[in-house]
């Protein structure tokens, strides 16, 4: 079993989020990799904390590491 290749590119692609749903756009096509990636919870942790409605939205170097 392998991941799309062409999933893989999108991801590749995408543009550093600008607003919470573009978050929880990138975060919904990560998940479908999630089984070909290790730890995929460690490694999406401070993007999935910038999607809770308590927490501002505040693009930093943790997150563009991510992305």
């Amino acid at each position: 079993m392998k991941s799309d290749p062409s999933k893989v590119a999108a991801v590749r692609a995408m543009p550093s989020a600008k607003y919470k749903d573009d978050v929880k756009r990138f975060l919904r096509i990560v998940t479908y990799l999630a089984k070909f990636t290790a730890n995929l919870s460690k490694l999406d942790a401070s993007l999935r904390e910038l999607h809770w409605k308590t927490i501002m939205f505040d693009w930093q170097p943790a997150q563009k590491r991510l992305s």
